[in-house]
């Protein structure tokens, strides 16, 4: 984490390509500011899963939809190493209730996996999304290694909210409080 500040190509990358730009201004509106960046590693036949989850689950951001992510492939991303699937439509749902137990992860029953659809892309493609997008990714059971890059943006006018407040925003449409506990990262990242 926390690259962007250290290298020329990522700061451009992240706050001023103009493909990238225009399509977050049109996702989450004029001057989005990147509150977070990851490298993300799988290595050759060792790398592991990342279990069903929505990035909001992390964030501390008012309104929820007020965030995207932004993934970027450095190799090419497959099936069988370990390229992201996601769960089309279903940012529409709202906060899906996060289990504890396995580490901020989409509690069993809440989506159907078996609408996944894999994000395949060549090395230099990327995708955008929401952060209330419910996606995974599988091991990384090639012989090729798969590193991707990924930032998450708000909207300028968004705020990071405290963790009573986050307790109430981040509930299923019925109201039940979905979050884990992970609100922190939101309030760090600011």
């Amino acid at each position: 984490m926390w690259f962007v500040q250290e290298e020329p190509f990522y700061q451009y990358l992240a706050n001023q390509h103009p493909k990238l730009s225009a399509i977050l201004e049109a996702l989450i509106g004029p001057d989005p500011v990147l509150f977070q960046e990851m490298a993300l590693i799988k290595p050759a036949r060792v790398g592991g899963e990342r279990a069903w989850h929505q990035d909001d689950s992390y964030f501390a951001v008012n309104p929820l939809e007020a965030v995207a992510g932004v993934w970027i492939a450095l190799d090419d991303a497959r099936v069988d190493n370990g390229c992201m699937h996601v769960l089309p439509g279903d940012h529409k749902k709202g906060p899906l209730l996060q289990s504890k137990e396995v580490g901020c992860t989409i509690a069993e029953g809440r989506i159907d996996k078996g609408t996944a659809v894999p994000v395949e892309l060549e090395a230099g493609g990327f995708m955008v999304f929401s952060g209330l997008l419910p996606h995974y990714t599988p091991k990384n059971t090639s012989p090729h290694g798969r590193r991707a890059v990924q930032f998450h943006y708000r909207a300028a006018d968004s705020t990071i909210v405290t963790k009573d407040e986050y307790k109430e925003l981040f509930a299923e449409a019925d109201g039940t409080p979905a979050a884990c506990g992970s609100w922190q990262y939101g309030a760090l990242n600011s």
